[in-house]
């Protein structure tokens, strides 16, 4: 099991552009491939401005190969030259779940979630919220992290309320973290977090590992505006009728 995630910053103003290229180019009639693996397209609406984060569950390498480049004909060019030239820059990462199997409720262990059915139930998708918190640890340290982890998820039931996925990076920078929350909206991600980092056990968890931190940063990242691509939180369907955004 092979996890990517993706990271476009954009020029700004551009980003309402691109949700409009999804509608014309980037649906499950398009893409079909692609988008049976793609976990949900966010935008960031607290830290690094004008980026859209993407993630994507594949069985292998050779599988994310197979659905990267599969379908690559003249439209899809143009979708790409289209795409790019509203960007400053494009990243990715592989990633794999963590050793803690309760830190991987989707996709631990003898869990194997795919787009399709969603995965949680929400009242409104479009207003979701993902925080993403990435913490990158001194080479070493991640044992003893782990551990930490154990001893939080048990001493604070919050600690696995609403959790998507804890992730450690396989490509490019060692040592890093990811984990996803999701909130039903904005307000609710912020109350959460505050909640949380008000507890006593918060405390303790952080001071078991603290020193170990090279850098840390969170993102409070919103459901995407098209509806084919918040598959956690809705049914992958495609859009009804044509869209006939022409690109610039």
């Amino acid at each position: 099991m092979l996890f990517e995630r993706r990271c476009y910053t954009f020029k700004p103003g551009e980003i309402d552009r691109f949700w409009e290229y999804q509608e014309r180019w980037n649906t499950p009639r398009h893409i079909p491939r692609l988008l049976e693996r793609n976990i949900g397209y966010f935008e960031t609406v607290a830290g690094p401005a004008e980026q859209i984060v993407m993630l994507y569950r594949y069985d292998s390498f050779e599988d994310w190969q197979s659905r990267l480049f599969s379908g690559i004909d003249e439209e899809r060019t143009n979708y790409l030259v289209a795409g790019r030239a509203l960007m400053l820059a494009q990243e990715n990462m592989f990633l794999k779940v963590c050793p803690v199997d309760a830190l991987n409720p989707v996709w631990g262990e003898g869990r194997d979630w795919l787009p399709g059915e969603p995965r949680f139930s929400v009242a409104r998708s479009e207003t979701v919220c993902l925080v993403e918190e990435v913490t990158d640890f001194r080479p070493g340290a991640l044992p003893a992290y782990w551990n930490a982890c154990r001893a939080h998820s048990t001493a604070d039931e919050r600690a696995l309320g609403h959790l998507v996925g804890t992730f450690v990076a396989l490509v490019g920078r060692q040592h890093r973290v990811i984990r996803y929350h999701w909130s039903e909206d904005r307000e609710a991600a912020l109350a959460t977090l505050e909640d949380q980092r008000r507890a006593p056990a918060w405390t303790r968890f952080v001071e078991g590992y603290r020193d170990d931190v090279v850098q840390s940063q969170t993102r409070l990242l919103r459901a995407a505006r098209v509806a084919w691509m918040r598959n956690l939180f809705e049914p992958m369907a495609p859009p009804e009728g044509d869209n006939d955004v022409e690109p610039r």
